[in-house]
């Protein structure tokens, strides 16, 4: 199990760069796959939010 502190190290390297290093073993990967789709889907969200402000100004325009 990753400690919190490898969690934040693995985390402050992601937002640095979203490759992960070469040197990751399998349960780091695996953190930092989890770390990418939550990234992802955050993105997804905020991107579908700002297109329904769009088209809610759109209709009042």
């Amino acid at each position: 199990m990753l400690s919190n502190k490898r969690k934040q190290d693995l985390e402050d390297l992601f937002f640095l760069d979203d490759t992960p290093p070469d040197h990751l073993d399998e349960e780091e990967l695996d953190y930092w796959s989890m770390l990418s789709q939550q990234w992802n889907q955050a993105l997804s969200q905020m991107y579908q939010k700002i297109s329904r402000q769009d088209n809610l100004r759109d209709k009042t325009l």
